[in-house]
């Protein structure tokens, strides 16, 4: 075998990969000593009627195919129950961020909710915020109302509409909160005061994982893609949005225990027939009605929590780069049923 222009050998040798697949299987060895040394790990597809074994060598890039028995439905569900609601190490030792305190933040109470702060939003004003009992939460208000100072019987019914929309998608995502999912934002409060529109949810302070782009390893920065999109899917499978719609770095909130939360359903759509436009965010905008364009936006998180933002998908080395190539055009991104399943398959590296 050849890699870079330098010959190195490779043996296959039999061995039986526990759980995983029968009969004993090869796996590749690259003799010790030499400057191509490497962990070796190797992963298997298929099903249990038999399949097809591919192996890698991490780094390099060489693939090894071997005819084989798989199973791998038993692994599978191993990967999801380890690795869902798990904490990434590296988000927990992330600092507490500090709101921005505009002058007439002290001026705004919304319902039992007292504004103590501003932070960064998106198609919203958000706000830190406190209730009497000195809890914080995050209020989400429409921004004309703060076009000239705070006036909140100005707002377009556009805005209005936008965020009873959002309140009511994320009183459905309470449910699967109930049931374990610890992926979703708890939903707080959410109601109407004098014709504003409020949605309050569970305040982040370590803010979104933005901050983490081009800090994560490709391990973690998978466990977090693989997270968020076996989230997904199951709200894609019981019909509560089609697609996010808008996720980016700053709508992936962390707790505080490291794990990794989806915010800002503005956009979402439960069925495809509700999309009447499509919005997004330059970058990490695909045009798909459905579910692939959370796939493609997945895809480019993938690559900028590993190597930051803008970063090209190029510099991903085997094997994950042979999983981030199926959807890193819009028009080709697979369904995110078959991007779950494959980086399913990859956690087996990490």
């Amino acid at each position: 075998y050849i890699y870079n222009g330098t010959d190195f050998d490779i043996r296959l040798i039999q061995i039986e990969i526990a759980g995983c697949a029968t009969p004993p299987m090869g796996y590749v060895e690259i003799p010790p000593g030499g400057f191509y040394e490497r962990r070796l790990l190797a992963i298997c597809r298929g099903d249990v009627s038999g399949g097809e074994a591919v192996f890698y060598v991490p780094k390099l890039g060489v693939e090894v195919r071997r005819s084989a028995r798989v199973h791998v439905k038993q692994f599978m569900a191993k990967v999801e129950r380890d690795y869902l609601n798990e904490p990434v190490e590296a988000l927990r030792g992330l600092p507490p961020q500090m709101p921005m305190m505009p002058r007439y933040t002290e001026l705004i109470k919304i319902g039992r909710w007292q504004v103590v702060g501003e932070i960064e939003g998106g198609y919203n004003k958000v706000f830190v915020c406190e209730d009497k009992d000195g809890r914080r939460g995050v209020i989400k208000l429409p921004r004309s109302a703060f076009s000239r100072g705070f006036r909140p019987r100005r707002i377009p019914r556009e805005e209005v509409e936008r965020i009873k929309r959002e309140g009511e998608i994320l009183g459905k995502l309470q449910a699967l909160r109930r049931e374990g999912i610890k992926h979703l934002p708890e939903m707080l409060d959410y109601g109407q005061v004098e014709g504003l529109p409020y949605v309050v949810l569970k305040y982040y302070p370590r803010g979104n994982i933005k901050r983490a782009a081009g800090k994560l390893s490709e391990g973690d920065a998978l466990k977090v893609v693989y997270q968020l999109g076996a989230t997904l899917l199951k709200l894609h499978e019981r019909g509560v949005v089609e697609r996010h719609g808008d996720i980016k770095p700053e709508n992936v909130l962390i707790d505080d225990d490291g794990v990794v939360v989806l915010t800002d359903f503005a956009v979402s759509a439960g069925r495809a027939a509700e999309i009447t436009e499509l919005r997004g965010t330059p970058g990490y905008f695909c045009d798909q009605p459905d579910d692939r364009a959370d796939v493609y936006a997945l895809n480019k998180l993938l690559v900028e929590l590993i190597h930051g933002v803008g970063a090209p998908i190029s510099k991903l080395g085997m094997p994950l780069l042979r999983v981030a190539r199926k959807a890193a055009r819009c028009e080709d991104a697979p369904h995110m049923r078959e991007y779950v399943e494959d980086l399913k398959e990859l956690l087996a590296y990490y």
